[in-house]
């Protein structure tokens, strides 16, 4: 597996590139509906640098960015899932600017026909607490693990090149750690209260604890009291499992898969075939189209069902955040993705998707059959504005100015800000009677229509 992965010539795309190509798309008739790249060629490893917000911590400001790899394929074992497309990278992007707002790090996370998986593991490295990449190919399944293992091989080495170099702050000043390697905070001789610790980037601040970390929990370092910490992001750790040095459960001291604290559990890449899932919708259109089709057949032949089944989602798992971008190509698409989606959501979840329109017909039906599930259906139209707010942070264009600002404000006027910056767009309620028009490109937000009023706040503040 190592070898097949090396084997690919490496592609690295700037921040800024990213920023430029989407922007360009915005502006270009009919870009976004073909691939990024779609020439003839050897399949390449790409790896895409993306810049997430920044964070204040005591009197500076932190800024940070990502790096998502993600391995291409040949057409045959792919289909159009072979190649990164425009709406997957815009809904990267999306991620990165709006983590904080939807609370991304205590999130599960479910790609619904990923392709090469570029949201989900963008979702991964910025530290969702779980997430699970799914299509209905084999083949193409086989080359996202590629990317998992990419992934995964660079948080254990993250982790270990971080081991001892960091600390949590239990002092209770707020002041977060990050010590230099040789520093008395990193040696663990720091201020009273602050304690070493391996397990992050970034240490943080246990409030309820005081007491040195673990070292005895094969070789990962853990604060005892963290089960009431609330800067952990999830129950007893002190790991992060995003774009730190990884949220690392007990495991293997050996840096086998199962050894990296259950990682494979935390991102994984699962087989779901909407045809299955959703099964009890009934389809009576007979359809053409060029997306898996055909390919799909040939390659659920050729897999055994035995292998299948071992990659299949759990029939109870549930999530809090589902992602698609640019999914829906028939009207058995648009059919059976609202009863997948219902079926998948966890209560109080959300879908995030980006949905080319081209067929006006066929997006209705996914609009329609979203509602009819029983839930609340807003969207804005991807147009040069979105855009240019969503890639803003890729850019570079505000980061300085927004960085000076958010060092300077109190923490109550930063949230201030960021609402005001979410609540720039608000989106559309969608109705049956709502203009779909087709070449338009539209950001859907869905959530379970439980309180109306509430539903709607909340909707509008991930417009942009």
């Amino acid at each position: 597996r190592l070898g097949a992965m090396a084997a690919l010539l490496p592609r690295i795309i700037s921040a800024e590139e990213t920023a430029l190509f989407l922007r360009k798309c915005s502006r270009v008739k009919d870009r976004c509906f073909f691939p990024c790249n779609a020439k003839h060629r050897a399949p390449l490893s790409c790896t895409f640098l993306l810049r997430t917000t920044s964070t204040a911590v005591g009197h500076r400001c932190e800024e940070s960015s990502i790096a998502v790899c993600v391995d291409e394929c040949e057409y045959l074992a792919g289909g159009t899932g072979w190649r990164v497309w425009p709406c997957a990278l815009m809904l990267s992007c999306w991620l990165a600017l709006h983590q904080e707002a939807i609370q991304l790090q205590q999130a599960t996370v479910l790609e619904l026909g990923c392709g090469l998986g570029l949201p989900g593991l963008t979702a991964a490295a910025l530290g969702a607490r779980a997430v699970v990449l799914s299509d209905c190919l084999p083949k193409l399944l086989c080359t996202v693990r590629q990317s998992v293992e990419r992934y995964l091989e660079k948080m254990d080495s993250d982790r270990r090149s971080s081991a001892g170099r960091h600390v949590c702050c239990a002092d209770g000043t707020g002041e977060v750690g990050g010590a230099a390697e040789g520093s008395e905070l990193a040696t663990g001789n720091g201020r009273d209260g602050e304690v070493p610790c391996a397990a992050g980037r970034r240490g943080h601040r246990c409030k309820e604890s005081r007491s040195a970390c673990d070292a005895d929990d094969g070789g990962y370092e853990r604060c005892e009291s963290c089960e009431s910490c609330e800067s952990c992001g999830y129950s007893k750790r002190c790991e992060r499992f995003g774009g730190g040095a990884g949220g690392v459960e007990e495991g293997k001291e050996d840096g086998s898969s199962e050894g990296r604290g259950g990682l494979h559990q935390r991102l994984r890449v699962s087989f779901l075939d909407w045809d299955l899932e959703a099964s009890s919708v009934v389809v009576d259109v007979e359809e053409t189209f060029s997306t898996e089709q055909g390919v799909k057949t040939q390659q659920q032949a050729e897999a055994s069902a035995a292998s299948l089944a071992l990659s299949s989602l759990e029939p109870a798992e549930k999530f809090d955040l589902i992602l698609a971008s640019d999914v829906i190509y028939s009207s058995c698409h648009a059919r059976r993705l609202p009863a997948v989606v219902g079926k998948r959501m966890s209560a109080g979840g959300r879908m995030a998707a980006m949905v080319p329109v081209r067929s006006e017909s066929n997006s209705r039906e996914f609009f329609d059959g979203l509602v009819a599930a029983g839930m609340h259906v807003r969207y804005a139209l991807v147009d040069t504005d979105w855009v240019d707010h969503i890639v803003s942070l890729q850019s570079g264009a505000s980061a300085s100015s927004s960085r000076n600002k958010a060092v300077k404000a109190a923490p109550s006027e930063r949230n201030k800000q960021q609402q005001r910056k979410l609540n720039a767009a608000p989106m559309l309620a969608y109705s049956h009677q709502a203009p779909l028009t087709e070449g338009s490109i539209l950001f859907v937000h869905a959530e379970w229509a439980v309180n109306e009023a509430r539903q709607q706040a909340k909707s509008d503040e991930f417009g942009r």
